[in-house]
Formats: C-alpha cells, structure tokens, sequence
C-alpha cells in the first residue's frame, strides 16, 4: 500500500495495539435498578374537570380555559389540542388557593 496517497485511510482504531484481537461484541444490555415511574395521563378540559370536582359542584368549562389562558394552570399543547396533567393542575390550584380571614368592623369602619 502507498500510505503517502492523501486519500488512503487505514480503519483500524489507533489506540488498540497492534496486536491485540478486535472485539465487536454487542454491549451487555443494561438492566435498570427499579421499573420507571408510570407516566402521568393526559386528559382532555372536560375530563379534567369530570376528575377534579363533584357533579353538584363542577365549575364551567368557560372557567377552566379562562384559568388555562390566564396561565394559572399548567396544560401542554400537542399541536392544536390541549391536554392537562391531573395531578399537576389538582398541586396548581391548591397552590393558588388562598383562605382570607374576615375583617372585624366596627360600625362599618375597620379596626387597626
């Protein structure tokens, strides 16, 4: 072989050593520690609100999209449909949710 022709090109590794047998044996396959988490499920907005609240106490789904466009919930877009992750939008409004305590009036003025 003429190893000054510049496109001449040897395909052995260079770091193995001249005489050592090449191996292309396939990699052990590996195996993981623990099985991995299920993956949470995506609903559509009216399944969402069918497992988030009662019958008797379901809010519209006029709410749900405007709690979606004001970013108070978290959705993913799959192209032009929206999904929701249950768990994530159930830790978003417990997050949101605030209890106030009544203010104590006196003769319809506040006591400071």
């Amino acid at each position: 072989m003429n190893t000054s022709d510049p496109y001449h090109h040897d395909h052995t590794p260079r770091n193995l050593a001249r005489n050592a047998p090449l191996r292309y044996d396939r990699p052990a396959a590996a195996t993981p520690a623990s099985p991995p988490a299920p993956a949470s499920k995506l609903v559509d907005a009216q399944g969402l609100l069918n497992a988030l609240f009662e019958e008797d106490s379901r809010p519209s789904l006029r709410w749900l999209r405007q709690m979606q466009a004001q970013r108070r919930i978290p959705y993913v877009k799959i192209g032009r449909l929206v999904r929701f992750d249950v768990d994530e939008v159930r830790a978003a409004l417990a997050e949101n949710s605030t209890v106030r305590a009544r203010v104590p009036q006196r003769m319809g003025r506040r006591i400071r």
